[in-house]
């Protein structure tokens, strides 16, 4: 049996790492002339990103996390981070996801578009554009991962602790 905090650390591990080569290597293949993108696009670009891999992250994270708890290599009980505020989330994969990115979008584009209009920036050359593709898809991979995982494990504890 693994530690639950490993479990979670492994799993959000993987997928931050995951993420800092697929998120640019698709800007890549979409842009493959490596074209300046204007901040209209990296807003609309975040947003999807933001949308896409939530949503995609809930689906493998839970179904990953369902096989561990039903072979019995982790337990939703033991030692288990407290959800606090994510309880409050959907717990379906398919609400959760799209709820956490939309979180996200909330947060990074305004941040991000403020952030380079400060800089006096109306479009991020691809070069730039790939470095900001690399670094917040992966730290919000890892949020996220480990996010779904502690909603997920507290609402298997709860299915758990309810009598027959």
């Amino acid at each position: 049996m693994h530690d639950t905090h490993s479990y979670i650390r492994t799993q959000a591990t993987i997928s931050a790492i995951i993420n800092m080569i697929a998120n640019p290597a698709i800007s890549w293949l979409v842009n493959r002339d490596m074209q300046a993108t204007p901040l209209t696009g990296v807003a609309v670009d975040t947003t999807i990103t933001c949308l896409v891999m939530s949503t995609l992250i809930a689906l493998f994270t839970t179904s990953a996390l369902e096989r561990a708890l039903k072979s019995g290599s982790i337990k939703a009980h033991d030692d288990a981070p407290r959800a606090g505020m994510l309880s409050r989330l959907p717990h379906a994969w398919w609400a959760l996801g799209p709820s956490l990115g939309f979180g996200f979008a909330l947060v990074l584009v305004p941040l991000s578009v403020g952030f380079f209009a400060l800089l006096g920036l109306s479009e991020l050359p691809f070069r730039g554009f790939a470095v900001l593709k690399i670094l917040y898809p992966g730290a919000m991979a890892f949020a996220v991962t480990r996010w779904v995982i502690v909603r997920q494990l507290q609402a298997a504890a709860r299915l758990s602790s309810v009598p027959s």
